[in-house]
Order: C-alpha cells, then structure tokens, then sequence
C-alpha cells in the first residue's frame, strides 16, 4: 500500500508533558483518514509538526516519501493545505478578496480557479457580502478553500466541525467526500465528534495520550462494531452466571444490562433465567457505534 504520510516514533515533550509519545502512523493515498481522539489527545501537536508549525523532540515523519529532517520536506509541503486551529480570514473581506489575498501569500499566479474554488465549497454566489456575516459553516468552507489554493494532494483538517450547526456539519461532510472522489485529494481529518466521522471516513487512527491504539479501514472497523443483543434483567449474577457457562462474549453496560456479542437461544436465556428468579425486563438488538468501540479501545469517556 501506497502511504502519503507516516510517522515513526515521533514524539513531543513540554517541560515536563509529554503531547507525544512515539507515535507511528500510516495514512493511505486516497484515503479519508479519520484521526479519533479526545481533546488533548495529541492530534493538533501531530498536525503542527507534519505542517511545520514546530518541530517534534524525537523521531521522524514523511509526506510524500520526504523526510521531516531533509529539505525535500519544503517541496512535498507545498503539495499539503491545511486548517490548523482557527483559520486565518480577514472578516471584512469578501470571499474572493480573502483568496486573492491567499494567492499573494503563497506566491501564486491568478490562475482563473477563484471563482471555481468558491463554487466548488459553495460560496459561488456570495457576491460582495463581507465575510463577518457570514455564517460558522460558511466561514469554515472559506477556510477549505484557501487551503485548496495550492492544488494540494493532501488536505490536512483539524477538528473542522467544531461549534457548527447539523446544516454546517452536512455541508462540511459533503465538500470532504467530494473532494476526495472527484479531485482526488488524500484526506486528514482530526476529531471527536465520533458520529461524523463514521460517515466519511476510510480509515482510522485511535490516538489516546500521544499514541496511535490502532489503526484499521472502515471495513475493519465494520466487523469488530458488530451487531450484539442488549438484555436487561433484574439480577446481573444469574446472567453472568449463564454467559459464562456458555462461554459468550459479552460486555456489562451497567448493573442491569449486558450487551451479548455472541449467539445465544433467547427461549433458552429467558427459561434459565426464570429459574434462578431472574426477570429479563428488556431485550433490544443494536450495533455498536464508533463512540463506544472507542471507549472500550481507550478506557473511559471519549468527548472529554
């Protein structure tokens, strides 16, 4: 497999915290590659370090087969846009004015694509509205934009979802998956919101305290979210009691509830149960969401 970023046993450290504690990772060309992890998780360090914002302690990264430590690193940056924390707009500017003004920065000739890239995130038509009106998810397509200035192979987004409305966050998913399908571009996408994620990307890294947990594809992902029966009854012992008997694979959710990964016989759970003056008061199928594979990956809560 083809990687257009790696990174191997990179580290940072503050003074006495550590952001970073070598972390190695690998993200697909073509993919969107959904970077998971709580807030301070290490996910914005990785992203100012690939982006040349600061540099690591210890280790090493590449993008585009350019090590961080070599100067070919400048040529395969400028084949990167990214959105690194609060992106830079000038609010009393007009769309075309702030990507204008981006054009300048990076030295680029006035190609004729201003106009396409607003139509492509969809601000084709805001005309001489100043930027201060626009709304959260507007301003965030701008912020796309101007990282799509330079024709980037990969686009670099961190946590850009943050604070926007349901319409924002479909606009935002939408504009992602299409420029990966029909430009192409290779995808980071940093963020907590879970949910979202699942909905676009391809791939995933869970980072908890500075490390990649694992890595794996939507497909991966797929199989270990397996379907499982959810059962509450009114004495956990006897259910245990019964699982363990059977050898089933199972996760108590709380102290009337388990969710039962295995394949069980419901006429027979419900009939041993009654014996042992156990009521089961519920029993509902579900899949299991991304949140909560990545609670039981890491341990604990997963939007702290």
């Amino acid at each position: 497999m083809e990687y257009v970023m790696k990174t191997q046993s990179l580290s940072k450290r503050y003074k006495k915290f550590t952001a970073l504690d070598g972390l190695t990772m690998n993200v697909p060309k073509g993919a969107i590659y959904g970077f998971v992890g709580r807030n301070g998780a290490g996910k914005t360090t990785l992203i100012r370090i690939i982006t040349g914002l600061q540099p690591q302690s210890e280790g090493e990264y590449e993008v585009f087969g350019a090590k961080g430590s070599t100067k070919e690193i400048y040529a395969s940056r400028a084949r990167m846009g990214a959105i690194v924390e609060t992106p830079s707009i000038h609010l009393d500017c007009t769309a075309e004015e702030n990507l204008l003004s981006m054009y300048r920065i990076m030295g680029l000739p006035k190609d004729g694509r201003i106009k396409e890239l607003l139509t492509l995130v969809g601000l084709g038509d805001t005309g001489k509205k100043r930027v201060k009106n626009f709304s959260l998810g507007m301003k965030q397509r701008l912020a796309i934009a101007m990282a799509l200035c330079n024709k980037p192979d990969l686009l670099i987004l961190d946590e850009p979802i943050n604070g926007l409305d349901p319409q924002g966050i479909i606009e935002i998913r939408e504009l992602i998956i299409k420029l990966n399908r029909e430009k192409h571009i290779t995808v980071l996408i940093s963020s907590h919101i879970l949910d979202e994620l699942s909905r676009l990307a391809t791939h995933y890294g869970f980072i908890d305290k500075g490390r990649i947990v694992k890595e794996m594809s939507a497909e991966e992902l797929e199989d270990q979210c397996k379907k499982c029966l959810s059962v509450t009854v009114s004495d956990m012992g006897a259910l245990t009691e019964y699982l363990e008997s059977n050898s089933a694979d199972y996760r108590i959710a709380n102290d009337n509830s388990a969710d039962i990964y295995s394949q069980i016989r419901i006429n027979e759970l419900v009939t041993t149960l009654d014996s042992k003056g156990c009521e089961v008061l519920h029993i509902s199928e579900r899949e299991e969401s991304l949140e909560s594979f990545f609670i039981n990956l890491i341990g604990g809560e997963a939007n702290e």
